[in-house]
This record gives C-alpha cells, sequence and structure tokens, in this order.
C-alpha cells in the first residue's frame, strides 16, 4: 500500500495527457496529490467519460480547465463536485460573470489564468480563489513571458495563491517556489513516467525530441501557442504561412490573435489521441520526461524528486544565501556582491558608468560590439585608469565571421583587462585568454553548448534563458 505524502502548503498538480480518458497518471498520485484535466483538449465524448470516472472516485482537489463559459456550460451538467474550475484570461469581464456566480452557487471554487499584474488584480475583483500563470516554456497556450518572469511580475502584487504551468524541472519548480507560487503543474516531464497511457510510437517520438523542437505560434502577439515539432516539418509549415498570412492581413490585433488561436486548435485540439499527428502539445520541458522516467519510473517517485529538491534548494537558500555580500562567488571576483553587469552595447562603454556599477559593489562589463581598434584601446585604457585595482572585464563577440573579432582578441590579449565574456565563441579561445592570465566566461545559450565547454576545459558559463535581451 502506498504511504501517503505530505508536501506541507505546496501543491504538486499532475496533468492528465490531453485527448486521452486513461487517468493511470492522475491515479498514481492521489494522496496529497492535485490533479488537473484540460477540458479545452479533446472531443467532448472522451471528456465526458474522464469526469464520469474521476467523480466515481475522490473528487476532491481536482482542477478541471474549463477557460470560457462556453466550455463551462458544454461541461456542467458533468463536472465533478468540489472541483476548482480554471478560466482563461478572456472570460475576465462583465459577459462570463454568469458563469462565476454560477460555479460558486454550485460550490466550485474558480480561478483564471493570468498573464499580468493587471489581470490578476481584474481576476480577484471577479471571486478568483486561486491564479494560474503560464510560462513561455508550458504547452499549449501561453504568454510570452517566461514563469521565472511571471513569477516576479505576479506573485508579489497579489494575495491569491498563484500556481504556475510551464514544463518546468525540478530546480526551476524549485525556484518558482522560493518566489513565492503555492504549486506547480506538471505536465510533459511525466508524459513518459511507467504510468503514462502514451502508446510506444508517441513514447518513442517524445524520447526524441529536444527543447529545440518545441516551436510557437503567435509572434507579436500577448498570447503564444506552443507544441512540439521541426521547422522542417510540412504541417508546421503550413501553419507559419498561414500564420503570417494572418498577421499580414490582419491588422486589428485582437482579430488575429483570435485567427492565430483558430490555426492552434486546427492542429492540436485532439491532443494525444490523434494517430501520427505532426504536431503535438508538448512543452520546452519534454527533455525532463525521459531523463525523469529513467531515474525514477514512476510518477509518486518523480514527485518525490521535485519536493526533495525543493526543500533542500530552500534551506539551501536560507543557510547560504547565493546572492548575499561576500559570497563565494563576489570573493572569486574580489567584489562586494556575487553581481555582474552584462556588457551592453552604445550603453556601457564609458569609464564613468563601469566606475558606478564597480563603486557600488558589482563587477562591470565594457561591450566591445564592433567598435574600432582604438576606440576599444581607449576604452580599455580608461577604465583602468577610472577603477585603478577594482576589477571589470569586457564583452567580446566571439564570431569568427565578425570583421573586427581578430583586432578585438589581439587588444584584449595585448591590454589584458581582467575578466572576458565571449558571446558565439568557443572553448579554444577561452584557453587563449585564460594562458593569458585573463578570467574567461563562455556564454552557453543551451545544455549542449554548456557540456561541450565543460568538456574542453571552460572553467567559467554564463547561461542565457529566453528572458535575456539580444542574442538568445
Amino acid at each position: 500500500m502506498q504511504q501517503e505524502q505530505s508536501y506541507g502548503h505546496f501543491r504538486w498538480i499532475i496533468g492528465q495527457p490531453i485527448g486521452l480518458s486513461d487517468q493511470n497518471i492522475l491515479n498514481a498520485f492521489t494522496h496529497e496529490g492535485d490533479r488537473l484535466v484540460d477540458l479545452r483538449y479533446g472531443d467532448q465524448e472522451s471528456n465526458q467519460r474522464l469526469l464520469e470516472q474521476l467523480e466515481a472516485r475522490d473528487s476532491s482537489r481536482v482542477y478541471l480547465w474549463v477557460d470560457s463559459s462556453e466550455c463551462f456550460a458544454k461541461y456542467r451538467d458533468h463536472l465533478v463536485p468540489q472541483a476548482c474550475l480554471i478560466f482563461g484570461s478572456a472570460s475576465l469581464g462583465e459577459k462570463a460573470r454568469d458563469s462565476f456566480e454560477e460555479a460558486s452557487l454550485k460550490g466550485y471554487k474558480f480561478g483564471f489564468e493570468v498573464s499580468s499584474a493587471d489581470q490578476a488584480r481584474l481576476a480577484s475583483k471577479y471571486g478568483a480563489s486561486f491564479l494560474i500563470i503560464s510560462g513561455n516554456e508550458a504547452y499549449g497556450s501561453v504568454s510570452d513571458k517566461t514563469s521565472l518572469i511571471l513569477s516576479q511580475e505576479i506573485i508579489p502584487s497579489t494575495l491569491l495563491p498563484v500556481i504556475v504551468r510551464g514544463s518546468l524541472g525540478p530546480y526551476a519548480a524549485a525556484a518558482v517556489s522560493a518566489l513565492g507560487a503555492a504549486g506547480v503543474i506538471l505536465d510533459t516531464p511525466l508524459l513518459l513516467a511507467e504510468e503514462s497511457p502514451l502508446d510506444d510510437a508517441l513514447r518513442k517520438r517524445i524520447e526524441n525530441l529536444s527543447p529545440t523542437d518545441s516551436l510557437t505560434l503567435g509572434y507579436g502577439l500577448s498570447k503564444r501557442f506552443r507544441m512540439s515539432g521541426q521547422p522542417g516539418l510540412k504541417s508546421w509549415k503550413a501553419m507559419k504561412e498561414k500564420e503570417l498570412a494572418i498577421l499580414t492581413e490582419e491588422s486589428d490585433a485582437e482579430l488575429a490573435s483570435q485567427a492565430v488561436v483558430s490555426l492552434y486548435w486546427e492542429h492540436c485540439q485532439n491532443g494525444f489521441s490523434e494517430a501520427g499527428a505532426e504536431l503535438l502539445p508538448v512543452g520546452q520541458g519534454v527533455p525532463y520526461a525521459a531523463k525523469l522516467a529513467r531515474r525514477f519510473g514512476s510518477v509518486l517517485k518523480i514527485i518525490e524528486h521535485y519536493e526533495s529538491v525543493r526543500k533542500k534548494s530552500i534551506s539551501s537558500i536560507k543557510e547560504a544565501f547565493p546572492f548575499a555580500e561576500g559570497s563565494p562567488l563576489a570573493q572569486s571576483h574580489q567584489t562586494r556582491y556575487p553581481i555582474v553587469q552584462g556588457p551592453m552595447s552604445n550603453v556601457t562603454e564609458r569609464a564613468s558608468f563601469a566606475k558606478a556599477v564597480s563603486d557600488k559593489g558589482a563587477l562591470p562589463f565594457m561591450a566591445l560590439s564592433t567598435l574600432a581598434s582604438d576606440k576599444v584601446i581607449d576604452i580599455i585604457k580608461s577604465t583602468k585608469e577610472a577603477l585603478g585595482a577594482e576589477p571589470f572585464g569586457v564583452g567580446l563577440i566571439g564570431f569568427k565571421t565578425s570583421p573586427v573579432y581578430e583586432e578585438h582578441v589581439n587588444i584584449i590579449l595585448e591590454e589584458k583587462p581582467p575578466y572576458v565574456t565571449v558571446a558565439g565563441g568557443d572553448a579554444e579561445l577561452s584557453r587563449r585568454f585564460d594562458e593569458a592570465g585573463l578570467k574567461t566566461y563562455l556564454h552557453a545559450p543551451t545544455p549542449h553548448h554548456a557540456k561541450s565547454f565543460l568538456e574542453e576545459g571552460a572553467q567559467r558559463l554564463i547561461f542565457e534563458g529566453h528572458e535575456a535581451g539580444g542574442h538568445i
């Protein structure tokens, strides 16, 4: 018999693979666990069958994503008693008020998916009990912001519990917990668990997917739509062509958004139930699915791992806050704080800027960009003079096709600024700088780059997330 698990006040919410009525994943996590069924996907008959199975069992701590008044009306006679209903941000308005009031009268708690602090405040006004934020990494309808950015924006702005849906790995889930999230929805990372109802063909496809196989529609709109697929797939090309036509021909942003929504649903409405579908509703966290399944196997053991990482991460932060004054990284940099000011073209090329950053306790970097050689020499010399013995660095664009690449490398080796960041470079260049007595940081935009750089002997890496500016 499974032992009941206790995760305190933090909620791990397990998502049913969309379009499928087999409840193995949901059934594997009933002790102290919450379950989510996304009614936006799949055909009505299958979803009603799924709801009937849920109702026949313990129906507490179930979340049902009804999204809109229309979807709520379609399933109102089949909804699980005492469930928590999730409405989309498009429902935040007077025309949907009757649905909220009906849900309250029937004893349902309800919340909203939001993507801004203003929407969070509006959700509270309409009686929400909780909020959902869908980071850009999640499958389906997502924000144009990542989970960490949304969490920082929305959690401090509301007193309501905030639950994060972002296809998150264990450490990212721990991070949003540390930011104050009340829970995390896990879906894509569980697709290959022992209890997953996916057939062998789908399992094999998902095992071979990488983060770069997860693509989005809706560029330039407030909502984007993520799914799996490679740029060369016929269905993906056809979707992108239709999207371009919509965005080119439709000047009204709201109508354009609705058209892109319809385009997405046309291809992904059936979720995992459509045999041979080229495009699947899968988030960027898809590589975690294979890793977690190989290491832990069952849903329960995977969740136990997530919870263990969450607790250990928060404990370690309390014991030794990594951004505290005098932390190990600060000592390594010989700065007051473990903060690095990144190089920014046309902003950071002044010695006065570097001195202001240094005086406040951070490590400043000057952007060399494609500046002429005499300008680069002047920047480094004037910064040395302004900062004296205090450390600073320069940011080099490491693409060898750059017309100033060799000149900049030679100047750095000659002038010897204490630190260098290299964007687009390789471990060989890092070794050249290290052998000259410089401390070099390589930009690593993907896990593959990071692993390769470390295997080749690189000592310092900068991870470039989707949230960063410039080349990412």
